[in-house]
C-alpha cells in the first residue's frame, strides 16, 4: 500500500512538464546588446531531444580553451538565468546551457524524477565531448538550486570538469527528500527514494561532499544565503563546509538573499513581493498584464560583488 501512495506522491511532483509560468518574463539573447546564441540539440538516455544554446559575446572574443556549462534550477528553464549567462559571457567566457527533459524548450511529457537533471547534464557533457571543438576544452560547471546538485553530481564521471560553482545547491537526492518529504508522511521517503533508484541506479549515490573530497583536482566555490527558504542552509551549506576536506573548495555565505545569493537584496525583495502578489491571482490574463507592467531587470538584478567573486574564481 505504501508503495502505491509513494508513487502517487512522486508522480504528483515529477510526472509533469514545466513551462514558463504565467506572469513571468524570461529574457533571450536578443535582449542584450553584446550577446549571440547558437542553438543546439541532443538526445538524452530516454530518447528525448533536449535543446539549448551556445552563448558568447557578439563583439568581443572569448577564451578559446574554456567553456562554462550552466545548469538551471527546477521549475524554469535555462533562460531564467539569462542575466547570469550574459554576465559570464561579457567577462570572456563561452557558456552552454539547455533545458532538461520535460522543461520548456526540450521534449518530454514530464521531468521524470529528481535525478533526471544529473542524467541530462551527463548526456550534455558527453555530447560536447563528441564535438571536435569542445573535446579537449577545459570545462567549468555552474548550477543553481537543483542545477547546483546536478552540477556537483557529474564530477564523479567527468574528469574534464575542473571548476564548480554551486549556488544554493542540494548535496544529494537523499538530502532533498529529507527536506521536502513532510515529517507526517516520512514513511513515504524510503519508497519514494526507491523510485529514484529504480530509474537511475548509477546516479543514486552521487553526493557533493563525496565528489569534492574525491576530486582533489577540482576547485569549487559554494555559495548560499543564510536565510534560504527553499534549500536548507544548515543541512546543505553548513554540512558541506564541515565535511568537505578539499582545500580547493571555497565557501561564500551571504545573508538576506533568500534563494538567490547572486541577486541584490533589493532585487530579492522585489521578486519576493511580486511572486506573492502573482500567486494570489487566478486569472491568466491578469497575470500576463502584471508581467507587462513590470521591469524584470529589477527583479533579477545581479549583485556586482557576488558576481565579481564568481568571475574572479573562474579566472583564478
Amino acid at each position: 500500500m505504501f508503495n502505491k501512495i509513494a508513487k502517487k506522491a512522486h508522480d504528483s511532483f515529477f510526472n509533469r512538464r514545466f513551462e514558463i509560468p504565467f506572469g513571468i518574463k524570461y529574457f533571450s539573447y536578443k535582449d542584450f546588446d553584446n550577446l549571440k546564441a547558437k542553438p543546439f540539440e541532443f538526445k538524452n538516455k530516454n530518447n528525448y531531444i533536449l535543446r539549448g544554446y551556445f552563448y558568447s559575446p557578439a563583439k568581443t572574443k572569448t577564451y578559446d580553451d574554456k567553456l562554462i556549462i550552466f545548469c538551471h534550477g527546477m521549475g524554469g528553464g535555462h533562460q531564467a538565468y539569462m542575466m547570469e549567462i550574459n554576465c559570464l559571457c561579457q567577462n570572456g567566457f563561452e557558456v552552454v546551457s539547455f533545458d532538461y527533459q520535460g522543461t520548456i524548450l526540450s521534449e518530454g511529457n514530464s521531468i521524470n524524477c529528481f535525478l533526471q537533471n544529473v542524467s541530462d547534464i551527463d548526456d550534455c557533457i558527453n555530447y560536447l565531448n563528441s564535438l571536435e571543438k569542445y573535446e579537449k576544452t577545459t570545462k567549468y560547471i555552474v548550477g543553481h538550486s537543483w542545477g547546483g546538485f546536478g552540477a556537483s553530481s557529474v564530477l564523479s564521471n567527468h574528469n574534464d570538469i575542473k571548476k564548480l560553482v554551486m549556488i544554493s545547491g542540494l548535496i544529494s537526492v537523499q538530502s532533498a527528500f529529507n527536506q521536502y518529504v513532510p515529517f507526517f508522511v516520512s514513511f513515504l521517503k524510503k519508497p519514494m527514494l526507491k523510485i529514484e533508484y529504480d530509474k537511475y541506479p548509477q546516479y543514486f549515490l552521487v553526493n557533493a561532499i563525496t565528489n569534492l573530497n574525491n576530486r582533489l583536482d577540482v576547485k569549487a566555490l559554494i555559495i548560499q544565503s543564510k536565510d534560504d527558504k527553499i534549500v536548507s542552509y544548515k543541512n546543505n551549506f553548513l554540512k558541506m563546509e564541515k565535511e568537505i576536506k578539499n582545500n580547493n573548495v571555497l565557501f561564500l555565505s551571504v545573508n538576506n538573499k533568500n534563494h538567490n545569493p547572486q541577486y541584490t537584496i533589493e532585487s530579492v525583495n522585489l521578486l519576493t513581493s511580486y511572486l506573492k502578489k502573482l500567486n494570489k491571482i487566478k486569472s491568466i490574463e491578469t497575470k500576463n498584464e502584471m508581467a507587462n507592467s513590470i521591469d524584470f531587470h529589477k527583479l533579477c538584478e545581479l549583485d556586482d560583488n557576488t558576481m565579481k567573486q564568481i568571475v574572479d574564481f573562474l579566472n583564478s
